[in-house]
C-alpha cells in the first residue's frame, strides 16, 4: 500500500516545520550551535522522502515542481564554475551551501500546495523582519547583538549589523519587508497582522540606523514597487511615510551617523566600489566564457589593481575585498557568459511567472501575493547593483525562496490540484 493521505499530510507537516524553522535561523545563524541549523534540514529531507515512499498502487502525492529547468540551469553554473575555476578548492569550499539552496527550492514547493501554507511562510518572513529589527535596536543601545551573543560591530550608537556579518547585510530587511507587509492584506489572522505592524517601526529604525546606503535604497524600491499595486497601495504609502518620519527624526537628533552616510552618497566618483567594479570587469574580459571561478574574487582583487586603469585622482581601497559589490559583475567575473546565461534564464522565467499572474484571470489573492513577491524581487535586483553577493549564503537562500514562491503561484488558480487526503 502507498502511504495513506493522513501519512502524506503528516510528512509534509514535518517538512514544513523544518523549512519554517530553518528560515527563522537565517538572522541568527551565527549565534546558534551548528546542529540547530542541521536538524531542520534533516526534518525537511525526512518529510519529503516519507511523502514519496511507495507502498503499493501509485497515486499522485504533490504537484510537479515549477521553474525546475531554469533553476537547474542556474544551479549548474555553480558546478561549471568550480570545474573551470582558477582556484577549484577555494571555489568548492565556499560554494558548499549550494546544495542546501537546491533543497530549499524543492522543499518550499513541496509544502506550498495550499494558500494556507503561503500564509504560514509569509508570517515567518514577518517574524524574521521583527527579529532583525529587535536585534538591531538592542545593538544600537548596547553595542552588542541580542541574537549574536557577544558579537559586536562598533559601540553603542554605531552602525548596526546585528548577528549578521556587516551593516550592509541589513539589506535583508527591505527585501523581506514586502512579504511581511503582505501578511496584513492576505493573512486573516489578527495576531499576525498585529505582529507585523508592531514590528514595522523597529525594523525601519534598524534599517535606517544601520547606515547602509544600499539598505536605504532597498526601502525606497520596496515601497515604490509595492505602492504600485492596488492591494498594497495604502499600506506601502503609510510604511513609506513612517520611514521618512523616522529618517528625519534620526537626522535631526544626530543618531546613527546618518548625516555622514548621506554625504557619501554625493561622493560617488570616489566610492571604493568603482575600483571593485573595474577589477571585476577585468576578470571577465580575461575569462569571458567561464569566468575566473565562483567565489574567487578575493584572490584577484589586490593583484589586479595594478592591471587596471583607474580614473584620474581616484584612490582605490587596498585591503582584503572578498566580493565585487555588484552581483551582476560578480556573475560575469566568476561565472562568465555561461553563468550569465544560466542566471538570466531563471530571471526571465521568474518574470514570466509573475507577469502571468497579472495578465491571466487569476484570483485576487494570487495577485496580492504576487505583488509582495514582485516587490521583494525588485528590491533584491536593485540591491544587487551595489552590494549583494552569492558568496553570502543568505543572499542565495533568499533568492531561492523568492523563485520558489513564484513557481507555486499557480496553486491559487486551481490549475495545480492539491494532493489527495
Amino acid at each position: 500500500m502507498w502511504p495513506s493521505g493522513g501519512l502524506r499530510s503528516r510528512a509534509r507537516t514535518i517538512a514544513e516545520c523544518g523549512l519554517l524553522v530553518y528560515l527563522l535561523t537565517i538572522p541568527m545563524g551565527r549565534a546558534l550551535p551548528g546542529w540547530t541549523r542541521e536538524l531542520p534540514l534533516l526534518l525537511i529531507v525526512w518529510g519529503m522522502v516519507l511523502a514519496r515512499l511507495p507502498r503499493g498502487r501509485p497515486s499522485p502525492s504533490v504537484p510537479p515542481f515549477g521553474l525546475l529547468v531554469p533553476f537547474a540551469l542556474f544551479m549548474s553554473t555553480t558546478g561549471i564554475s568550480v570545474l573551470f575555476s582558477a582556484f577549484p578548492e577555494a571555489s568548492l569550499s565556499r560554494a558548499a551551501y549550494a546544495p542546501i539552496a537546491a533543497l530549499l527550492f524543492l522543499a518550499i514547493q513541496d509544502v506550498l500546495i495550499q494558500p494556507s501554507a503561503y500564509r504560514r511562510l509569509l508570517v515567518v518572513a514577518s517574524v524574521v523582519v521583527l527579529l532583525l529589527g529587535l536585534d538591531g535596536a538592542y545593538q544600537f543601545w548596547t553595542g552588542a547583538s541580542l541574537l549574536g551573543g557577544n558579537l559586536r560591530f562598533g559601540g553603542p550608537g554605531g552602525r548596526i549589523a546585528g548577528s549578521l556579518p556587516n551593516p550592509n547585510d541589513m539589506a535583508l530587511i527591505p527585501i523581506l519587508l514586502p512579504l511581511a507587509l503582505t501578511v496584513v492584506v492576505f493573512v486573516p489572522w489578527p495576531w499576525a497582522t498585529a505582529l507585523t505592524l508592531l514590528g514595522l517601526p523597529v525594523a525601519l529604525a534598524t534599517t535606517l540606523l544601520s547606515g547602509s546606503r544600499n539598505a536605504w535604497l532597498g526601502l525606497a524600491v520596496a515601497f515604490g514597487t509595492l505602492g504600485a499595486f492596488r492591494s498594497h497601495h495604502r499600506l506601502a504609502l503609510g510604511a513609506a511615510a513612517l520611514a521618512a518620519a523616522l529618517f528625519a527624526a534620526a537626522l535631526a537628533l544626530g543618531l546613527g551617523h546618518i548625516a555622514d552616510r548621506m554625504h557619501l552618497i554625493f561622493d560617488a566618483p570616489n566610492d571604493p566600489r568603482v575600483g571593485y567594479w573595474l577589477v571585476a570587469w577585468r576578470m571577465f574580459t580575461e575569462s569571458p566564457l567561464f569566468g575566473k571561478g565562483i567565489h574567487t574574487y578575493e584572490e584577484f582583487y589586490l593583484p589586479y589593481l595594478s592591471r587596471i586603469r583607474l580614473p584620474a585622482g581616484y584612490a582605490p581601497e587596498v585591503a582584503f575585498i572578498p566580493w565585487a559589490h555588484n552581483l551582476y559583475l560578480e556573475i560575469l567575473a566568476e561565472r562568465g557568459i555561461v553563468g550569465a546565461v544560466g542566471c538570466g534564464a531563471l530571471g526571465l522565467a521568474i518574470t514570466r511567472g509573475l507577469v502571468r499572474v497579472f495578465v491571466d484571470s487569476m484570483p485576487a489573492e494570487a495577485k496580492c501575493v504576487a505583488a509582495g513577491v514582485a516587490s521583494a524581487l525588485a528590491a533584491f535586483l536593485v540591491l544587487g547593483i551595489f552590494d549583494l553577493t552569492f558568496l553570502k549564503d543568505w543572499v542565495l537562500l533568499i533568492f531561492v525562496l523568492l523563485a520558489a514562491l513564484v513557481a507555486r503561484l499557480p496553486i491559487f488558480s486551481g490549475s495545480v490540484p492539491p494532493p489527495p487526503d
